[in-house]
């Protein structure tokens, strides 16, 4: 059946959209063919010039001129090249289940057009990239969302994989929290919040995260919390606590090379200070999670050596005894490695760094 001619203008902007841009303008003849295809709508030239003056009248971005280049929608409210990144950030994320983020990817894609479509063949990949398996993930970030939004404590399940791949309650009891910011750190998607009975900030993995509800009492207010008196300063809070770990914050100085500058600046940012090159070497000075600092060195390995606090530095000492013990064989003689001796080392470059100014 014939549509309705009613709804031409509506029918040649959607072929707009979806056929036409800058470098594939579409000729009136071509507008025509398509409407009657996907429409079932008959027009001519001149009724699809009029409908086009009044789409641009009406406010819509159309470029339309009368030589041979035609007609395109200019109004797309993303570049290319910034639904690629919104698109793969999607793709390669392990905390959305996967026909979720075929929905999502989907959305994003016909923002873009046929034409956009053809120039992310990759998407094809999806189902053999890994996803996760929590599929309220999108209803817990609207409920957090809300909560944040009234000020409200909320309680949920949280969970943990098991052997079977699939998450399973880490207790009975709920959890109460008050919620205070969702953030991303190293692709994953946290939870900063207060838990009853502690006077800290809590992070939990909102893809772990499931019959979540919405409690009537109020949120402790994040002013309340030791250490937090002037509120949640984010970008500070990001900073110091790499890897979303708990526990306290210290001042760190680092002995390294300038070729550790790309990697300070990937897990840092610029919240850290260095030293001027000295025999090849430099101080780098941050505060930062002292937890997550030392994962960090061990990541690191020789590249790098902590020269203050004793604390930090002791805590990688421990944990390379600690490793170094796993791999020894039973009765074997002790492989000798003196990891004190090692960073003891380092004593003449400790004292220097006393001489300097800590800023951050």
């Amino acid at each position: 059946m014939p549509g309705n001619k009613r709804m031409l203008g509506v029918a040649i902007l959607n072929v707009l959209k979806e056929y036409s841009d800058a470098e594939h303008p579409l000729k009136r003849n071509d507008i025509i063919a398509l409407v009657q295809k996907h429409y079932n709508l008959h027009c001519d030239r001149k009724t699809v010039t009029d409908n086009i003056h009044g789409l641009q009248s009406m406010g819509y971005e159309i470029v339309s001129s009368r030589n041979p280049s035609g007609t395109y929608f200019a109004g797309r409210p993303f570049e290319e090249s910034e639904l690629r990144i919104l698109i793969d950030d999607i793709l390669f994320s392990p905390i959305i289940s996967q026909p979720q983020a075929r929905e999502l990817i989907k959305k994003l894609i016909s923002l873009g057009g046929q034409h956009f479509r053809e120039k992310v063949p990759h998407i094809r990949n999806l189902s053999a990239l890994p996803h996760g398996v929590n599929q309220q993930i999108f209803y817990t970030i609207d409920i957090l969302s809300e909560a944040i939004h009234t000020q409200h404590k909320v309680s949920f399940t949280y969970n943990q994989y098991g052997t079977d791949f699939q998450l399973h309650p880490r207790r009975e009891a709920p959890y109460l929290v008050s919620p205070y910011e969702m953030v991303t750190s190293a692709g994953k998607y946290y939870l900063l919040c207060n838990c009853e009975k502690y006077d800290n900030i809590s992070h939990f993995r909102l893809d772990r995260i499931t019959d979540i509800h919405i409690a009537e009492e109020p949120v402790r207010p994040v002013w309340d919390i030791p250490g937090f008196e002037n509120g949640l300063n984010l970008p500070v809070r990001m900073a110091e606590d790499l890897y979303m770990y708990s526990g306290t914050t210290v001042n760190v100085t680092l002995e390294t090379t300038p070729d550790m500058m790309n990697q300070l600046v990937d897990s840092f940012g610029d919240n850290f200070t260095v030293s001027e090159e000295k025999d090849g070497h430099i101080l780098a000075f941050l505060h930062v999670n002292e937890q997550a600092m030392c994962y960090w060195i061990l990541q690191h390995g020789t590249e790098v050596s902590v020269l203050q606090p004793k604390s930090l530095k002791q805590k990688v000492i421990n944990a390379i005894q600690q490793m170094l013990s796993q791999y020894e064989e039973p009765g074997a003689e002790p492989a000798g490695l003196n990891v004190e001796e090692t960073i003891n080392d380092r004593l003449d470059r400790e004292k220097q760094v006393q001489e300097l100014n800590f800023e951050v």
